[in-house]
């Protein structure tokens, strides 16, 4: 129950020092376990600037700036040094803070948070209860639901999307159509590209590279050899069968070697 604290803070202040909205520090880089590191995050009272912005009940608060066309609504709170310009929105009981920066015409809503050096730009969505932070930075169309997380220098763009309780940390980069759910987790210099599928409790580590018709479901599922001078990773297919990659280009069955050929028999107990 909120209390009125008279000639005082604003309870909603002393509340959120109680029970910060941002409860993770999402800087981890995907070291083999999972992105999950503590932040602590107190409210600002709001005394941010606005420049031209649009607000419609939103707090900002600290040195945090609203700027351009960008909207801040509803109970979303800005704060830190926070920068929202362009036609950016934060709505809902969203909370951008940190040096996070949202641009363009990106979104945040529901009770997501985008904290640390974070950049949400282009027409990314980060909403439900997701969260963003680290040097993560989104480009183009990308959206961030439901639980998901993403920190350390991972790079999300294209239509690309993390939902459900899904982590993507360290260097990773996400592209193209991929989409990325339940439990997996994506970290260190691992690529998905095209329109890659990685659900269940996939993990995709290392230099992997999940190529086009991926679909991974369980650790099993991905493989990496370094093979006459090439990285390769193969991996199971939307159809059931497998595939390959050689130095993060999408190859033929055909120019598989016969080792990776051998090593997918024992994963699986099937031949590319």
């Amino acid at each position: 129950m909120l209390h009125h604290f008279p000639n005082q803070f604003p309870a909603f202040w002393i509340l959120a020092l109680i029970d910060p909205l941002c409860p993770r520090d999402m800087s981890g880089h995907g070291n083999g376990s999972s992105t999950s590191v503590h932040v602590t995050i107190a409210r600002s009272p709001p005394t941010g600037g606005q420049t031209g912005a649009m607000s419609s009940g939103g707090s900002i608060g600290g040195k945090a700036t609203v700027s351009g066309k960008a909207k801040v609504s509803g109970k979303a709170r800005v704060r830190g040094r926070a920068q929202i310009s362009g036609k950016a929105q934060v709505s809902g009981h969203a909370e951008v803070s940190g040096n996070a920066t949202v641009k363009g015409s990106a979104k945040v809503s529901g009770h997501a948070c985008v904290t640390d050096n974070a950049v949400i730009q282009g027409s990314s969505w980060v909403f439900g209860h997701a969260e963003v932070g680290g040097d993560a930075q989104t480009l183009d169309h990308v959206e961030i639901r439901g639980h998901a997380r993403v920190g350390g220098s991972a790079r999300i763009s294209g239509q690309a999307e993390i939902r459900e309780s899904a982590e993507v940390s360290g260097n990773s980069r996400i592209s193209g159509n991929a989409w990325i759910g339940g439990k997996a987790r994506v970290m260190g210099a691992a690529r998905v590209i095209a329109d890659a599928y990685i659900s269940g409790t996939a993990l995709i580590d290392g230099s992997a590279v999940v190529g086009e018709g991926a679909r991974v479901t369980d650790p099993s599922h991905v493989r990496t050899a370094s093979v006459s001078g090439k990285q390769w990773t193969i991996y199971r297919t939307h159809k059931d069968g497998l595939g390959a990659t050689a130095d993060g280009v999408t190859v033929e069955p055909s120019e598989v070697p016969d080792e990776l050929r051998n090593l997918a028999a024992d994963a699986w107990g099937a031949k590319l």
